[in-house]
């Protein structure tokens, strides 16, 4: 029998004594210090294969390539199957049609590329193709669009990431300075740091609008995270200062023009997340997690958890489907799931340097940012959680057009 950590062909990301003798595992670049060829092959077949399960090739060329996957039979035969594969699968559109979990905005190149695959099995794909060259762009979880301006617009559009459309969000101008998005990419809050604003929109992605705008150029300290509810009904900013940060919430039954309301001071906030009327809050300072419950009322602070159940400087913060709270700590490379109450439900061990509990659709959650190294996501769909990673984004001329 093929011990476990072969027949994962590092695939899925689990405990190092899974390996056998002689087997090692580089976190920075996955794959196995020995040749695993049996692994290589299945590999290699499922990635010439998987086009004709999603019905992406046409009959006559699912048949060639099906043929060629089946001479695979020995290592010395990969690079031929997939030198003779490429050109066939190279003949197809370029456009996705398999599942998709979600997408990434390459800042630096100015691009939005698909994770396409299911979590296991995925691959970063090459760019998607839009109507403009983009100057600012945010992905929008859980859906096929993104909110995205360019160098000579002057307002912020939403784009669809399989069509191209493209429609304006009145009120609301192009190149915010940060956007942060609810978890299923039905709200935005967006900082424009020129005129000390914060625009509130709901409704993505078919009826965008402007929920309410914010003046917060009279609030001391910087701009530093800010988070909204799916319904566009409830906000949260943190201001930095130099000792300490403040938090600060906005709900629309406050009167119209009201100032954001100062609920709570921390040490050092690294990542907000809204569950509910309430704030989550991840202090790398004290390495604490609390909450601050019923933010339209009381605002009362109730702490979570702390360095003795494991949080180790937060880096990144989330809620799921299930009221869960995902906290991701860059000191232990690890993620902490809490129930809402703060109950430590279970802790997972990513082979990683964790930077971010990022959502990319309904319980799939991104957990580091660099494309140019692998990219490792948080699956919790199942019955039990588990850390994947993603191979690093292929150069944008060897991107992969297939999913």
């Amino acid at each position: 029998m093929v011990p476990d950590c072969r027949r994962r062909s590092g695939r899925r990301v689990g405990s190092s004594s899974a390996c056998g003798p002689g087997q090692r595992y580089d976190a920075q670049r996955p794959r196995w210090g020995n040749h695993d060829w049996s692994a290589h092959r299945r590999t290699a077949v499922m990635r010439v294969v998987t086009p004709c399960r999603l019905r992406q090739l046409s009959p006559s060329k699912c048949e060639k390539t099906l043929m060629l996957a089946k001479l695979f039979t020995a290592p010395s035969r990969l690079l031929l199957v997939l030198l003779c594969a490429a050109p066939l699968l190279a003949q197809e559109p370029s456009a996705l049609s398999g599942p998709v979990l979600g997408y990434l905005v390459d800042a630096d190149a100015r691009l939005i590329r698909p994770i396409a695959g299911i979590p296991g099995n995925a691959w970063v794909g090459a760019p998607v193709e839009t109507p403009f060259p983009l100057a600012f762009a945010a992905a929008l979880p859980g859906s096929a669009h993104a909110i995205a301006s360019s160098e000579s617009g002057s307002q912020l559009l939403v784009v669809g990431l399989e069509n191209t459309a493209a429609r304006a969000i009145e009120g609301a101008g192009a190149n915010p300075s940060s956007v942060a998005l609810s978890s299923r990419g039905s709200s935005a809050a967006l900082y424009y740091a020129e005129t000390g604003s914060v625009a509130l929109i709901h409704g993505l992605p078919e009826g965008p609008a402007v929920r309410a705008r914010i003046d917060v150029s009279q609030i001391e300290g910087r701009l530093s995270r800010m988070a909204i509810s799916d319904d566009g009904t409830l906000a949260a900013f943190v201001f930095s200062h130099e000792d300490h940060d403040a938090l600060y919430v906005w709900a629309s039954s406050s009167p119209p023009h009201a100032p954001l309301r100062l609920v709570t001071e921390s040490a050092r906030i690294a990542a907000i997340a809204l569950l509910g009327d309430e704030v989550i809050v991840a202090d790398r300072g004290v390495n604490e997690v609390f909450a601050v419950r019923d933010v339209r009322g009381e605002a009362a602070r109730v702490f979570l958890a702390g360095a003795r159940e494991g949080v180790a400087s937060p880096a990144g913060l989330s809620v799921s489907t299930r009221n869960e709270i995902y906290v991701g700590n860059a000191e232990s490379s690890t993620v902490m799931i809490l129930e809402a109450g703060g109950r430590l439900l279970r802790t997972l061990q990513c082979e990683c340097a964790v930077t971010t509990v990022a959502p990319l659709r309904d319980s799939v959650f991104r957990l580091t940012d660099n494309l140019d190294r692998p990219i490792f996501l948080l699956d919790a769909a199942g019955d039990e959680d588990q850390i994947v990673f993603v191979p690093a984004a292929a150069p944008q001329s060897e991107a992969r057009q297939d999913p």
